[in-house]
């Protein structure tokens, strides 16, 4: 199937709930029968256009949601395509759903020029991941961790069956001058691909823009040195990568492989933006 009969199955099927409910992942998964990388890919097309509104919660994997329901727009789009396909009366009609050129809603502050920002960063043929962290720390240093998270990325893009198609953009999140610091932040969060968290330190501001993250449906990463205590338990739940020595030794043996599938999946979801 193509990824606009993709967005229409899933539309479909969610139209047939009653209102203000909606479906698991997994009982949504096994009901059109697709994959939880072909079924997070829909989902996060459908939300950008506001067709959509998934719950996300930390410990998901593999897919990006919990639970997911139809928004009145979806289901004014779902009316629009379903008249379409009865007005050239085809047999078994499949409706062609139209992702909105759009997003709905907008953060605190933004203007049509952070808006062009994050349109010409989703086109771009770079796989963007967005580090955010505490800059002076304790546990880590910097610099070491950048410079390891950058080359990890690098490696895993080389390895990852999007190699030759996008280039690594990493980009460690730092307020720029003569501009609203939230915005600046906020749109980098939003047209990433993957947005990296450190959290050792519990620092309320790396807290906020992973909330960010989780909202506009940027794939999360989160990760803290391994000594330090578990994190709040309204986001435990997510999938936690540990390290040590300034991230040049991760906990789990399996790291690497999951950090090539998180950046084939990221690169996938991009790819068909783009097409």
């Amino acid at each position: 199937m193509t990824i606009r009969e993709d967005l229409a199955a899933v539309l479909q099927h969610l139209g047939t709930y009653p209102q203000h409910t909606g479906a698991q992942n997994e009982e949504l998964a096994k009901a059109l029968d697709m994959s939880p990388e072909r079924l997070n890919t829909a989902v996060s097309l459908l939300e950008n256009s506001g067709y959509v509104k998934p719950l996300r919660v930390m410990g998901t994997g593999p897919f990006d949601f919990a639970k997911v329901e139809i928004t009145p727009h979806g289901k004014l789009e779902l009316e629009r395509a379903e008249a379409d396909a009865e007005a050239s009366r085809r047999e078994a009609p499949a409706p062609e759903v139209r992702p909105s050129p759009f997003p709905i809603g907008s953060p605190f502050g933004f203007t049509d020029l952070d808006w062009e920002y994050i349109g010409i960063e989703n086109k771009s043929s770079k796989l963007i991941v967005v580090f955010a962290h505490q800059w002076q720390s304790e546990h880590y240093d910097s610099a070491t961790l950048i410079n390891a998270l950058s080359d990890e990325f690098a490696q895993a893009l080389a390895k990852s069956l999007a190699a030759g198609s996008l280039s690594l953009g990493f980009v460690p999140l730092r307020a720029g001058y003569g501009e609203h610091v939230f915005n600046q932040i906020a749109r980098s969060i939003i047209a990433a691909d993957i947005g990296v968290f450190e959290t050792s330190d519990l620092n309320p501001n790396v807290m906020i823009e992973m909330g960010v993250a989780l909202t506009w449906g940027t794939r999360v990463h989160p990760i803290r040195e391994e000594s330090r205590p578990e994190p709040p338990s309204d986001i435990s739940g997510q999938t936690w990568a540990c390290y040590r020595d300034s991230g040049g030794v991760w906990t789990d043996p399996d790291h690497f492989d999951r950090v090539v599938q998180m950046v084939e999946s990221a690169a996938r979801k991009k790819l068909s933006g783009r097409k």
